[in-house]
């Protein structure tokens, strides 16, 4: 025979079980069980298979109901999770919420699946709908395979101890939302350093030279600039990258020009420059027959030029922006502004 309470082996002469000192006719009594050894000559079955019989019986209610180990196992939520149909928290979280609920392989998997989106965008779709669909079946199905494994090994321990096994082992990884915080921070971060300081793929990389046209005046970029993904109808950037040479300028049409009296106004009150920058006087250049205001700013590192035309009220401003030492910049400004031509 076997201990109910404990799952020990026991000789049948013995009333107390050696190993956690239970009654054994308490026992029996308290579970209803009646031992296969009375029932041998009725029956005329093997002491074998008695006592496998019996071990099985033991195994079951010396531990209490198997649902018992298992809503140990998953927790709070485990009414809410067995009569769901459809998990949201997967839905919304996917692998995420595999992971949380300690779902490892199933998570490691659906991030395989997530990767395949470079092959066919459909797989991370399909994954979404049956895992979503399925969560409920797949994560008691799991569970309960885990507390099976846990009722074999401890098949000697108490109740109790059994119990805190499962809930020790079972429950959430309640370090995975923090990590996916941390992840997503990480993530967003770099995403904002490559927008910010990386050219747009948007556009690509002029194979050209280019003409474009902002309201009144039109000019050429060479090729080699790469045009911003950010260019609205009132301003336009481009920017030059190779070998050691960044070169950027932007060309913008001033809604506000009604504000200043004049264009020198509006030029200096739109540079800004710090306490060691090297400001030069403000003069008249003229390109293409009209006369634009030129300033220029020069820190340690990088040369500043602002040009400024004011068409009967409508200001139009350019900024150039080049490394003190870099020489191609400066051919490839001149280009862009002697291309300047004005609707008449």
């Amino acid at each position: 025979m076997f201990c109910l309470r404990c799952g020990t082996k026991i000789e049948k002469n013995q009333s107390i079980c050696p190993h956690c000192g239970a009654n054994i006719q308490e026992e029996l009594s308290r579970y209803n069980y009646i031992p296969r050894e009375e029932q041998l000559e009725k029956k005329q079955i093997t002491e074998k298979n008695s006592h496998d019989e019996q071990y099985q019986y033991s195994l079951n209610y010396s531990f209490g109901s198997e649902e018992d180990l298992i809503k140990t196992y998953v927790g709070k939520n485990y009414d809410k999770i067995k009569n769901t149909k459809f998990s949201l928290p997967t839905l919304f979280f996917g692998p995420i919420y595999f992971f949380y609920r300690k779902l490892y392989l199933l998570g490691i998997l659906w991030i395989i699946l997530l990767i395949m989106t470079i092959i066919n965008p459909v797989f991370p779709a399909i994954a979404v709908i049956i895992f979503s669909t399925a969560f409920s079946h797949i994560y008691l199905n799991e569970v309960t395979k885990r507390v099976r494994i846990i009722k074999e090994k401890n098949k000697h321990q108490g109740k109790d101890a059994v119990l805190q096994i499962c809930k020790k082992k079972g429950g959430v990884n309640k370090i995975i939302p923090l990590i996916s915080i941390l992840i997503i921070i990480i993530l967003t971060t770099i995403a904002i350093y490559i927008l910010d300081y990386i050219p747009s793929q948007k556009e690509k990389e002029l194979e050209t030279q280019k003409t474009y046209q902002l309201e009144d005046i039109s000019y050429t970029i060479p090729k080699g600039f790469t045009p911003s993904s950010y260019n609205t109808e009132d301003y336009k950037n481009y920017t030059y990258m190779k070998n050691d040479d960044y070169c950027n300028i932007t060309i913008e049409k001033e809604e506000y020009a009604y504000l200043y009296d004049d264009v020198e106004e509006y030029v200096k009150d739109r540079t800004y420059t710090s306490q060691n920058d090297i400001v030069s006087p403000i003069e008249t250049i003229t390109l293409n027959n009209k006369p634009w205001i030129h300033l220029s700013v020069t820190s340690d590192y990088e040369i500043k030029n602002i040009y400024a035309y004011d068409n009967n009220k409508v200001f139009y401003k350019i900024d150039t922006y080049s490394d003190t030492e870099s020489s191609s910049c400066n051919e490839f400004y001149e280009k862009i502004l002697n291309s300047i031509t004005y609707k008449e």
